[in-house]
């Protein structure tokens, strides 16, 4: 099978995803909705096309293959690329509607609405008629939030109408695609992450007993969603109940490290933000963690929030993503507003002082990983989904036309 992704080539998500299809003998590319991206260290083997990378060929990870041009890093790259961006004929949809006349694809998969489809709904377009089958994956907040804002509400729905196979990791993103005009074939449901390597996990969850834990870790996203600020003013409010604790934010910006060093300032908390790290040293800091929190105000499920209940980090997750359907609110984790940092702080209060709480939600919630998050099990979920579909609708034709 000849599949094209359509993604950020630099998304650890993408990478994960794709990865999936690794040892399957199918031949796969991948055209870059950032070219600016470069591509993620994880990406596994396949062909990066009309990629403007600002890096060198030798920086890309070894079995990515390059068919464009690697500008070089640093200001006459990004020069470069401005230029010829300016050319209407090396415009996103029109350099993507020529490689898929070029390629024949079976599937050209979209990763992320926003970020993808509405580039390849537009170099589909192009191609008029004739046009290959089209898979969209579902991201975070692409439909939970932007369905309901006029400038996108359109959009998807045309990305919907021309979707035969859909991607997504929670029932209420499945509902929302048929409320939005969605009638082709569902995918099954399953994490965007792809899973973990449910041994490897369970290795890191055991070394240390919930209760045992004396560190907390916050993912750091703050701006259009996220509200790690939130996060953080609720610390402000327990740090008397944090004494001996440590605190970990991941994945900040400039705004979550000013108030971060803030905090420590004027409270002695013993906060620290960390660097960039490998994700399985983040795997193996969510296994030494006793508490998460993650605050958005639109998600989909959280991959923080599976990270830590896969690793018996007790999660304080904001009740605008799905991690509704994956856990129960009191038992296997806290569901919270993401703007309330009153009731986080609650929240927080109560998973610092009670054991019980904390030790039999780690349990529960390694009955829903083991069961649920098994990369191996995703993956055969994922192949069923692109077989199926070529089995019902064939190899299609392709559009002729000059673009």
């Amino acid at each position: 099978m000849k599949v094209l992704f359509v993604a950020q080539p630099e998304s650890i998500h993408a990478a994960r995803w794709i990865g999936l299809f690794s040892g399957l003998g199918w031949d796969i590319h991948l055209f870059p909705s950032s070219d600016m991206g470069i591509p993620n260290i994880d990406m596994p083997e396949l062909r990066l096309h009309n990629a403007l990378c600002p890096c060198r060929k030798t920086a890309l990870p070894k079995a990515v293959r390059l068919k464009g041009i690697c500008l070089g890093p640093g200001l006459p790259g990004l020069l470069a690329r401005l230029v010829a961006l300016r050319i209407p004929s090396f415009s996103g949809p029109r350099r993507l509607a020529r490689l898929i006349r070029k390629l024949k694809p079976d599937i050209v998969h979209c990763l992320g609405i926003q970020s993808s489809a509405y580039l390849a709904l537009d170099a589909l377009e192009l191609l008029k008629i004739n046009r290959p089958l089209l898979a969209v994956s579902n991201w975070g907040s692409d439909i939970y939030l932007f369905s309901r804002l006029s400038s996108h509400t359109e959009r998807i729905r045309k990305v919907l109408a021309s979707c035969a196979l859909y991607f997504c990791e929670c029932e209420r993103d499945l509902n929302l695609a048929v409320e939005n005009g969605f009638i082709g074939r569902a995918a099954p449901v399953v994490p965007n992450c792809g899973g973990f390597d449910i041994d490897i996990v369970e290795s890191l969850r055991k070394r240390i007993k919930t209760s045992d834990r004396k560190t907390i870790l916050i993912k750091g996203y703050q701006g259009w969603a996220g509200r790690a600020l939130v996060a953080l003013n609720a610390l402000r409010l327990c740090a008397k109940d944090l004494s001996g604790y440590k605190v970990y934010v991941y994945s900040s910006r400039i705004e979550t490290e000013i108030e971060a060093e803030l905090l420590r300032l004027d409270t002695g908390i013993d906060i620290e933000i960390l660097p960039k790290v490998s994700h399985s040293d983040l795997l193996k800091l969510f296994s030494e963690s006793r508490i998460y929190i993650g605050l958005s105000i639109s998600d989909g499920v959280s991959t923080s929030f599976l990270e830590a209940i896969a690793c018996g980090a007790f999660p304080i997750q904001s009740f605008t993503s799905c991690a509704c359907e994956w856990i129960v609110n009191g038992i296997g984790g806290f569901l919270v507003p993401p703007e309330d940092p009153c009731i986080v702080a609650e929240s927080l209060r109560i998973a610092l002082a009670d054991d019980t709480l904390v030790n039999n939600a780690a349990s529960a919630n390694w009955a829903i990983t083991s069961k649920k998050l098994d990369r191996h099990s995703i993956k055969l979920k994922a192949v069923s989904g692109y077989e199926s579909l070529m089995k019902d609708s064939g190899k299609w034709p392709y559009a002729e036309a000059n673009v």
